[in-house]
């Protein structure tokens, strides 16, 4: 029974969240259905942030932090859905779309729908059994976490109490793992090795699916690229020291989520407004966003400065110049900024 938590935990809420941005999301239908998911996991990422620092520093038990943000993802989940269903916020400019699908681009649908179950079927399978050394650091705080109740409170290279590690404190993604193991009854191996890893990879496959056809004109094209994708991922992932090893993988690992799904969504979703007008609302969003972009990685404070800025720059060389655009650097900037303080200070 706990076991069903997993889906609702994973999917049903972040699901949820997503929901009440489909009105201020532009574009296809498809398009915008695709981002839901996405948006959704990563606003509760951000939710278990703003929950797990003041825990860490302030030596916060872990099982009341994990019954905290259990409590808040189920009731802004819930809140969410009672927005979305009274429909605030404007509703979507909706383009035309071409509804009846091609021989061909089914056999571009079905080919990639094989080939991304079989993606999730080797997540379940062989990547399991190969471990790498950064596990020592990821699994190990997760699972110190989960058996201590106390985060960061071991050291994971003497196995003694020590101070808090104020750099490590603000990556409150390395707990994610040891919530879904205290809400499903599995091992933290399991809820990150398994559990996350594939439900990351279809995250990706969601966002770049959303990607594609925000940029392709034809649905063909939008296809045809998801199959690519797809066959580079399986082609270049035949040993963990490969050059395209973290094309798709290891997605349990904060750095590689960033990567790999993380970034291309904040792409896809400037790609979509930066045409508009500037909207307060989304400045929001980013905040949220990049509370989830440090929360995951180091690098998460100055790549998310750089991923919004530099389609931000580009998007003013149209005319006619929407000046207001540069308030979504500084809304992208604020969690950043101050992690980036802290671990320039610390």
């Amino acid at each position: 029974m706990r076991l069903l938590l997993l889906p609702a935990a994973l999917f049903l809420f972040p699901l949820l969240l997503g929901l009440p941005w489909l009105r201020r999301l532009s574009g296809q239908r498809t398009v915008r259905a695709l981002l839901c998911w996405p948006l959704g996991y990563f606003i509760a990422l951000a939710f278990f942030e703003a929950l797990a620092v003041p825990f860490t520093v302030l030596r916060g038990s872990f099982y009341h932090f994990a019954a905290a943000y259990t409590a808040l993802l189920t009731l802004s989940g819930a809140l969410s859905l009672v927005l979305f269903l009274r429909g605030r916020g404007r509703k979507p400019a909706r383009r035309q779309e071409k509804k009846a699908f091609s021989y061909w681009e089914k056999l571009y649908l079905l080919a990639f729908l094989v080939l991304a179950a079989f993606t999730v079927f080797r997540a379940f399978t062989w990547d399991t059994t190969v471990m790498n050394y950064d596990d020592s650091e990821y699994l190990t705080r997760a699972a110190d976490a989960l058996e201590h109740g106390m985060l960061l409170g071991v050291s994971v290279t003497k196995g003694m109490a020590e101070e808090i590690y104020l750099k490590r404190a603000t990556q409150g993604f390395l707990f994610f793992p040891a919530w879904l193991s205290w809400l499903s009854g599995l091992p933290v191996t399991v809820s990150a090795r398994t559990v996350l890893e594939s439900t990351h990879l279809l995250l990706a496959y969601s966002v770049y699916a959303a990607m594609a056809f925000t940029i392709c004109r034809k649905r063909e094209d939008g296809l045809i690229f998801l199959l690519l994708l797809s066959l580079l991922y399986l082609m270049g992932h035949y040993s963990h020291y490969s050059p395209t090893f973290r094309l798709l993988g290891p997605n349990y690992q904060g750095k590689a989520t960033l990567a790999v799904v993380f970034f291309p969504l904040v792409f896809t979703l400037l790609m979509l407004k930066l045409p508009e007008r500037t909207d307060a609302a989304f400045g929001a969003l980013l905040l949220l966003l990049s509370l989830a972009a440090v929360s995951m990685t180091l690098f998460g404070t100055f790549t998310m400065i750089l991923n919004v800025s530099v389609p931000v720059a580009v998007g003013l060389l149209r005319k006619p110049r929407a000046w207001g655009h540069l308030t979504y650097i500084l809304w992208a900037s604020v969690f950043p900024a101050l992690c980036g303080a802290v671990y320039v200070l610390r």
